[in-house]
């Protein structure tokens, strides 16, 4: 069941990346990532509602506001790359440090799955950087600032799967409110420092508000896969969201997959495998 979960949240989280990344071309990237976040409140509002819980307590919420804090810095950070034209660099480099940062707290407070896993694992972790390589290679790819986005981004999702980890499988989605409510807080100071518009109009108002949705459910289903799992297993496979993402860009802009994006796949396609065989 995490293993599901995780790949489901990873093909929502794929399809975040893909419509922010595009919406983040003609918008501020903090004005995309605010402005999706609140569009993601009234299905939040369901899913308090529909998901059984037990009662959370203030430290899951807590953790659940920590990992909403980085979690939204990172998104901004990796939109904000995107807009660049630096998809590149940042997508998978983005994506290896926010699975290898769990896997090594995992490894390190004494978490070792199966041989078979940790094979799995690895070889996820080898293909995450290919899936999203030459994705877009304008603007720079290789620049400090790239590099830099690239490590916040990355740093940011790590931290954000281990917080996460922390709270209880009966606090329902209660930690995703608690993140809500320090996260839309703070996007929306910054933008409002960098003077950037939170207004949106037509087609694109319209993609901000799937882009919500989209992430909430991306959220929910993350956080669902780490209260019943183990942490490496679950942030590894959530991680591979950038080969979805170039799947969609296949498929809607009619992008190519060079040779080392098709070889990245079917390794990504092993791995899932090894890490899901009981």
């Amino acid at each position: 069941m995490t293993a599901l979960l995780a790949l489901v949240a990873a093909v929502f989280y794929g399809s975040t990346d893909f419509l922010g990344g595009f919406i983040s071309k003609r918008a501020p990237a903090v004005s995309v990532a605010v402005m999706s976040q609140v569009a993601g409140l009234p299905m939040l509002a369901l899913l308090l509602f529909v998901v059984p819980t037990d009662g959370a307590t203030f430290a899951e919420v807590g953790w659940g506001a920590a990992g909403g804090l980085f979690g939204g810095l990172g998104v901004v950070a990796l939109y904000a790359g995107h807009a660049g034209g630096q998809m590149a660099v940042v997508a998978p480099l983005a994506g290896l440090i926010g699975a290898g940062l769990p896997v090594v707290y995992s490894l390190l407070t004494g978490e070792w799955p199966q041989a078979i896993t940790l094979i799995g694992i690895a070889l996820a972790l080898v293909a995450i950087p290919g899936l999203a390589s030459g994705a877009e290679k304008g603007g720079g790819g290789g620049s400090l600032s790239a590099v830099s986005l690239a490590v916040v981004a990355g740093s940011a999702f790590g931290l954000f799967f281990i917080f996460y980890s922390f709270t209880a499988e009966g606090s329902g989605m209660w930690p995703l409110l608690g993140a809500r409510v320090v996260s839309v807080p703070t996007l929306y100071l910054i933008a409002r420092q960098w003077q950037a518009s939170l207004r949106f109009r037509g087609r694109t108002r319209n993609m901000v508000v799937v882009t919500g949705v989209l992430d909430m459910a991306a959220n929910a289903l993350m956080l669902l896969a780490l209260q019943r799992g183990p942490l490496a297993m679950a942030a590894t496979l959530i991680s591979l969201y950038p080969g979805f993402t170039v799947v969609l860009a296949r498929l809607v802009l009619r992008e190519r997959l060079s040779a080392l994006q098709r070889a990245s796949v079917a390794l990504a396609l092993v791995a899932i495998v090894l890490i899901t065989v009981p």
